[in-house]
C-alpha cells in the first residue's frame, strides 16, 4: 500500500478562529503584520488609565529598588554633611577644647588611601615628662558616625580627656602615672582623608589605625618589650552610631595584635545591623527597601559580631571585652529595642555589659550628657585592668 500526504489549512484556520473569537469578546484584538510576523495587542480605551498607573508604579518601585542598591554607599555615608564638613579645621574649635592639644596626623591605610587622624594625649601626672615613668598607657580608638567630621566632635572628647587628666590620679593614686591617648580616625572620604567610604574600605581604615597605635606604642616605649617595668598598653575602642558597627567589626575580625586586644568596647547609640535599621526606618510592608537586604554590601552586624568576639576570646583563653552602651532615651533614629537586643545578646554569649541611658537625649545628643559616664567608665575600667594584671 502506498502513502500519500495531505496538506490541510488546519493551523491558519485555528488562528483565525481564535482571533475572531477573542475579538468578539471585546477584550483585545491580535493581528499579524503581512511581513513581520509580529503580534500586535490592543486593549480597550477604558483600561488604559489603570494599566498606565500600574505600569508607572511598578517602574517607580523597580527604579527606587535599583537606586537603593546601586547607591547604598552614598545613602549610608554622608561625609559632605554639613557642606563645610570637608573643610573643618581643629584650629577653628581651639577655644572649645578645654586646653587639650589635638594634632592632625596623616597615615596610610592598607590600600595606600591617605587617612587623617585627630590625636591627643594627657597624663594623670602632668608635671612629669610624658614618656617617663608611665606604667600603663591607655589608648582609645574612636570611630565616628556617618556624617560630619572630627573637629566638631572634639569638644566633648576634650572634656573627657581633661577629666581623665585631673581625676584619675586623685581617684587611683596607687597606680602612679597613667597616660591616656585618644586616636580619632577619619574614615576614607571624610574630613581631610582621601578615597570613598564603604564598609570594606573603612574596615581597612580601622585596622590601619590599630597598626598605627601599635607602632606608636613601640616607638614611644622602645624598652617596654623586656622586664617587669615595661609600659603596658590598655586598649579601648569607642564607636558612635554607625561607628559602633565598625567597632564590633574590628573586634570580631581577629586581626588586632595580642598586646592590643581590646579590653572594652564603648558603643554610643548603637544599632543591631544595617538590615535591622532598614526595617526600623521603613516598616511599611509595601516599601521595597527592607526586602533588599540580600543585595546589601554594607552589613555592620553587631549582633553577629558579638557572638564572634565571644567565641574568638574563648578559643584563645582570653576574657571577653567589657561592653559599655550609651543609649539615647529619645533616639529618633535607632529604636530602643536595638539596645535591648544588644544587651540580651551580650548576656547570651557571656560578655559583661553596662548601660547608661540619657533619658532626654536624641540620637546625636547622647554624648552631651553621657560624656561624664564615659569618662567614669574609662577610669573605672582602667583601674580594674591594672588591678587584674597586678594580681596575676
Amino acid at each position: 500500500m502506498g502513502y500519500f500526504h495531505a496538506s490541510l489549512p488546519v493551523r491558519p484556520a485555528i488562528r483565525a478562529l481564535n482571533r475572531d473569537r477573542l475579538s468578539s469578546y471585546g477584550l483585545f484584538a491580535s493581528r499579524f503584520g503581512p511581513h513581520s510576523g509580529l503580534r500586535h495587542i490592543t486593549i480597550p480605551t477604558f483600561l488604559l488609565p489603570p494599566a498606565t498607573f500600574v505600569g508607572l508604579v511598578l517602574a517607580l518601585y523597580t527604579w527606587k529598588s535599583f537606586m537603593m542598591v546601586s547607591l547604598q554607599n552614598k545613602i549610608i555615608y554622608n561625609p559632605y554633611l554639613p557642606p563645610s564638613a570637608r573643610h573643618d579645621k581643629i584650629s577653628d574649635y581651639t577655644k572649645y577644647l578645654y586646653g587639650i592639644d589635638w594634632k592632625e596626623i596623616h597615615m596610610k591605610s592598607s590600600d595606600r588611601t591617605d587617612l587623617a587622624l585627630a590625636v591627643a594625649s594627657v597624663s594623670s601626672e602632668s608635671n612629669v615628662p610624658w614618656a617617663k615613668g608611665v606604667a600603663y598607657h591607655v589608648y582609645i580608638l574612636y570611630c565616628q558616625g556617618n556624617a560630619s567630621s572630627l573637629p566638631p566632635r572634639l569638644t566633648d572628647h576634650s572634656w573627657i580627656l581633661r577629666k581623665l587628666k585631673t581625676n584619675f590620679g586623685e581617684k587611683y593614686p596607687e597606680f602612679g602615672k597613667v597616660r591616656f591617648t585618644e586616636v580619632c580616625v577619619s574614615y576614607r572620604g571624610y574630613w581631610t582623608s582621601s578615597g570613598r567610604p564603604s564598609e570594606i574600605g573603612i574596615n581597612n581604615d580601622t585596622r590601619a589605625a590599630v597598626d598605627w597605635i601599635s607602632q606608636l606604642h613601640g616607638n614611644t616605649y622602645p624598652e617596654s618589650g623586656h622586664g617587669s617595668n615595661k609600659t603596658k598598653p590598655i586598649f579601648l575602642i569607642w564607636g558612635q552610631s554607625i561607628g559602633s558597627g565598625f567597632v564590633t567589626n574590628l573586634a570580631a575580625a581577629g586581626t588586632i595584635p595580642l598586646h592590643l586586644e581590646p579590653s572594652a568596647l564603648i558603643l554610643e547609640t548603637p544599632f543591631l545591623s544595617v538590615r535591622d535599621m532598614l526595617e526600623a526606618l521603613y516598616p511599611e510592608k509595601w516599601l521595597p527597601y527592607k526586602y533588599l537586604y540580600p543585595f546589601l554590601r554594607n552589613h555592620l552586624d553587631s549582633h553577629r559580631n558579638l557572638g564572634t568576639i565571644a567565641a574568638h576570646r574563648a578559643e584563645r583563653g582570653l576574657k571577653p571585652p567589657q561592653i559599655f552602651i550609651l543609649q539615647a532615651g529619645r533616639d529618633e533614629i535607632v529604636p530602643e529595642k536595638h539596645a535591648e537586643a544588644l544587651r540580651a545578646r551580650c548576656a547570651e554569649v557571656g560578655i559583661p555589659q553596662e548601660t547608661r541611658v540619657m533619658p532626654r537625649a536624641y540620637h546625636n545628643d547622647a554624648i552631651a550628657g553621657g560624656r561624664a559616664h564615659i569618662a567614669d567608665f574609662v577610669m573605672k575600667h582602667t583601674a580594674e585592668v591594672i588591678l587584674r594584671e597586678r594580681s596575676e
